[in-house]
Order: structure tokens, then sequence, then C-alpha cells
């Protein structure tokens, strides 16, 4: 049985949402806006942020590694490394396991 869990606004806690789905035994993880795709402290111009929040957070880990644990499709928010996001705003895999949907209406 596919179990999907549906998280939204992270805001770069991402090793909090992908220990919460491992214990749920999840298959698919669905974020759902503001995930926080800030690999490094270069990407911070490019993250519309009130000054206070704008810091390199769990996403660089992930990057590092070049994957995610659990098979994830994200949904940007208005609060992403948007120059991260620009080469796929058609959509597209980010990391392995992790995929963008792009930018849409």
């Amino acid at each position: 049985m596919k179990k999907i869990v549906v998280f939204g606004d992270v805001h770069g806690k991402q090793d909090c949402m992908y220990s919460t789905a491992l214990r749920c035994n999840a298959n698919l993880v669905l974020q759902v806006g503001d995930f926080e795709t800030v690999r490094d402290e270069a990407d911070l111009p490019f993250f519309p942020s009130p000054q206070q929040y704008k810091r390199v957070k769990d996403f660089k880990g992930f990057y590092q590694r070049g994957e995610v644990p659990l098979p994830t499709v994200f949904i940007g928010g208005n609060h992403e490394a948007f120059n991260v996001l620009e080469p796929l705003a058609l959509g597209g895999e980010l990391l392995r396991n992790l995929h963008f949907l792009g930018r849409a209406n």
C-alpha cells in the first residue's frame, strides 16, 4: 500500500519533515510550498525573507549528499532560493528523489 504524507511550509526544516515521514512509513512526500532550497550563503541574496530568517538550514546537507531519503514532490512557495529553482521553471529533478513541479499559475 502506498502511503503519501503532505507537508506545508517546512521553512528549511527538512530533517524534521523526513524523520516524521519515515516514522509514518511514507512512500512519498508531497511538500506544498516554502520548502526553502537554500544550498549555502551564496543563495541568501536570492531568498526573499525577512533578514532574521535568512540563514542556511537543513537543505544544505541534502544538497551536499545529492539526494533526499524519500521520493518527494514539492511546489515552490514564496520563500525559496529562486536562483536554484529558475533552471527548473518547467519542473524537474533538483536532487535524486526530489522533484520540483515548476512554476504554475
